[in-house]
């Protein structure tokens, strides 16, 4: 797996345009599990700074979908008296899985990935002083 991942090939593999590309990644860097790195072949490059067998999908999914901290607030919220109940309705056995399975169930499904793998170094996760994982 790439050390580092082009913004440009990112958002070309995610086909996502680049200000929702963007917009998506300061949110993965204001959580500290990615960070940008220099430029390489003129574009912005990233890479994971979390432990990815530590992070779940529920801490992504939590806070990029569901934005827990507005959660109690939402019209939906209000109108189950109460964010519990959607909480309680929103409950998925499979965002416990870490980013770790779903990384290696990725390269399992993209014979792509599997080349890149063989053909690059491993992913080098980064950890900084005092970051949860």
């Amino acid at each position: 797996m790439p050390r580092s991942v082009g913004e440009l090939d990112l958002g070309r593999k995610l086909r996502v345009e680049a200000d929702y590309l963007g917009v998506l990644l300061a949110k993965l860097k204001a959580m500290h599990l990615i960070g940008k790195l220099q430029q390489e072949r003129g574009q912005a490059h990233w890479a994971l700074l979390c432990d990815p067998s530590r992070v779940t999908l529920r801490t992504l999914y939590d806070r990029l979908v569901l934005n827990l901290p507005r959660l109690p607030r939402t019209a939906l919220a209000q109108q189950l008296q109460g964010a519990e109940v959607l909480r309680s309705i929103l409950v998925n056995p499979q965002l416990d899985q870490p980013l770790e399975v779903v990384f290696r169930e990725q390269v399992a499904k993209d014979p792509e990935a599997v080349e890149m793998m063989a053909a690059r170094p491993t992913l080098e996760v980064v950890v900084p002083p005092g970051a949860r994982g």
